[in-house]
């Protein structure tokens, strides 16, 4: 069923040897294949990310943690706006203990919903125009979540300029709200 799925795609060869590099970055205790036995969907979808997304085959094999994602019934639901996005950052954020888990878990947070974007894009749920958008919503929370906490640490280690203030402005594709996967 494997090879038949990779099969499937414009380069099986390309996705076969993606999908090796995708099993080589798993840790030992991931049970990949009872997982596809059980969602014959997630098989299907692994092997089109490995034969027709290479970034998005990049990025499951960086963070294989992706694939729970695909499983939440939320995932092909419509790209959530940045108030949603901000309140479900928010509630991840509440499980960090110092900065560099906020830093961590912003990361992680911004990986799962690039991915998710990618993800749609490459199903055809989402065109470029809703992806821009949705990709500048999910800078907008993290700039929103993020913003206020690099301030305090600032504040901590360096004090406060009285009366100072600061402005985080969006320009180019950011603010035309046009950001795609490869922007930075």
């Amino acid at each position: 069923r494997l090879l038949e799925a990779l099969a499937r795609g414009m380069e099986p060869t390309e996705a076969l040897l993606r999908f090796d590099a995708f099993l080589g970055q798993l840790p030992s205790g991931v049970q990949l294949f009872a997982l596809f036995a059980a969602n014959p969907a997630l098989l299907d979808l692994v092997a089109e990310i490995m034969g027709q997304a290479p970034r998005l085959a990049e990025t499951l094999a960086r963070h294989p943690w992706l694939l729970d994602a695909v499983l939440d019934r939320d995932f092909f639901a419509s790209l959530p706006g940045v108030g949603e996005l901000a309140a479900e950052l928010k509630s991840r954020l509440t499980q960090a203990d110092d900065m560099q888990d906020v830093l961590d878990l912003a990361r992680r947070f911004n990986n799962d919903a690039l991915f998710r974007i990618g993800v749609q894009m490459l199903r055809g749920q989402a065109d470029a125009t809703s992806c821009g958008i949705a990709t500048s919503a999910v800078v907008d929370a993290l700039i929103g979540e993020l913003v206020p906490r690099v301030g305090e640490e600032l504040a901590k280690a360096h004090g406060r300029v009285p009366g100072g203030r600061f402005a985080v402005l969006a320009l180019g594709k950011y603010g035309g709200r046009e950001l795609t996967a490869a922007s930075d």
